[in-house]
């Protein structure tokens, strides 16, 4: 019995099923590698670490007596204090003298992975401290992430805190406030600091291209 030659154009075709067939219908989508997700990968993933993008921080004007435009008052376990909130830092920051004031109140921190931007634009990825405490402010209890980068001495509120509260800033008014109730407003801390018993001042050391920015802390009657 004779067999019908088969088409060429068929046989094309059947050749493109057969790739299509024994290729892995899966690949990583962040570099490529097939047969394995992205959560899997071995390339796009390190064991037992968590990666975050930290932005770039705020520089301020080391010559201005005035605090920074944006300094919001709150409380941490029982003590009031002034931090800067920026809109533009995407994680909340603990420097060298908080980070101690935490350990002597029993907070623990664990390892984490972060990757962020130094000052002349090049990404660099490295090894800091996490831990969430409670921070309260004006009637609210919000959990935060606190990262604590190595050398880096200031505070700094970033964007996960801002939206955990509802904070809206409004920088040009000179005022913030809760994304509820935007008829009530709160006004921003602002004094000289010649008016101010300071108690921690921190600016950032650029040397290594670390963005600058300041951290005022005082006590309050």
């Amino acid at each position: 019995m004779k067999t019908t030659p088969q088409d060429p154009l068929e046989q094309c075709l059947d050749s493109q099923v057969l790739e299509l067939k024994e290729e892995s219908p899966y690949r990583c989508y962040g570099c490529g590698t097939p047969g394995v997700v992205k959560s899997k990968c071995p390339t796009c993933t390190r064991t037992n670490e968590l990666e975050t993008e930290v932005n770039c921080m705020t520089l301020f004007n080391l010559n201005s007596d005035l605090y920074p435009s944006s300094v919001i008052v709150l409380k941490i376990f029982g003590e009031k204090i002034a931090v800067c909130a920026d809109t533009g830092a995407s994680h909340t920051i603990a420097g060298e003298k908080l980070f101690k004031f935490l350990q002597e109140h029993g907070i623990t921190f664990t390892n984490k992975v972060i990757s962020f931007m130094m000052a002349d634009g090049i990404r660099q990825t490295i090894t800091a401290l996490r831990t969430v405490v409670d921070l309260y402010i004006e009637g609210k209890v919000i959990p935060t992430e606190f990262l604590v980068l190595p050398e880096a001495k200031g505070n700094l509120l970033g964007l996960d805190f801002l939206n955990a509260a509802g904070i809206v800033l409004d920088v040009q008014g000179g005022k913030w406030h809760f994304s509820e109730n935007p008829r009530k407003q709160y006004i921003f801390f602002k004094k000289t600091l010649k008016d101010l018993n300071i108690n921690a001042l921190w600016c950032g050391s650029t040397e290594k291209g670390y963005h600058t920015h300041l951290r005022y802390r005082k006590q309050y009657e």
